[in-house]
């Protein structure tokens, strides 16, 4: 499978809260969803979602509870429900791969903050096929850097790993090259030398 075309324009944007400098500074982000054309996927697999780096939160009108949710919780729902329709896909027909930077403080007063990102791949999980990927250098499980389990149904936690999910072959290696004692990150030899071991 080689990707053939990924057009410069969105075929979509979603508006989402990112995280300014301070109290009230928050501001309206648009994230781009972009439609791309690859030689062939596996039988029984519609579509492939991949993404990264959603480090926002919903507008206050979308939330549920009055808390914005991350925008990676509140995602995967509205693909399912008006991207991937408006395609001709069907989200039980699609895989989801992950690629880390999902958490955005409650208060939106914060760049860069870290925490828990469970509900993000939940999300995911619940709405398509499979989710498999990695995580970021701000990204936790609850108290954790990394999930109890590696797999759990259809989340496959890939750092370090690699799955046969509909016959695709999916590595993952998460986090940044820097200081090993700080979370999610690798020595420039330790991180190449993981991706060697993974090629």
């Amino acid at each position: 499978m080689n990707i053939k075309l990924i057009p410069s324009e969105p075929h979509l944007e979603i508006p989402f809260l990112n995280a300014g400098r301070g109290q009230g500074g928050y501001y309206v982000e648009r994230l781009p969803i972009h439609v791309a054309s690859v030689t062939k996927l596996p039988d029984g697999l519609d579509a492939l979602i991949a993404t990264a780096d959603l480090q926002g939160r919903e507008r206050f009108e979308e939330s549920p509870a009055g808390v914005p949710r991350l925008l990676g919780e509140a995602l995967p729902q509205r693909l399912a429900e008006e991207v991937l329709p408006s395609l001709n896909c069907d989200p039980l027909k699609t895989g989801a791969i992950l690629a880390g930077d999902f958490y955005t403080v409650p208060a939106l007063d914060q760049r860069g903050g870290s925490g828990d990102v469970t509900k993000v791949w939940e999300a995911f999980a619940r709405e398509f096929r499979w989710v498999a990927g990695v995580p970021g250098n701000h990204d936790t499980f609850g108290d954790a850097l990394h999930p109890a389990r590696a797999t759990n149904g259809n989340r496959h936690y890939l750092d370090g790993r690699r799955v046969d999910l509909d016959g695709l072959a999916i590595a993952g290696l998460g986090g940044i090259i820097g200081n090993p004692r700080k979370a999610h990150r690798r020595t420039d030899d330790d991180y190449v030398e993981a991706l060697i071991d993974l090629l």
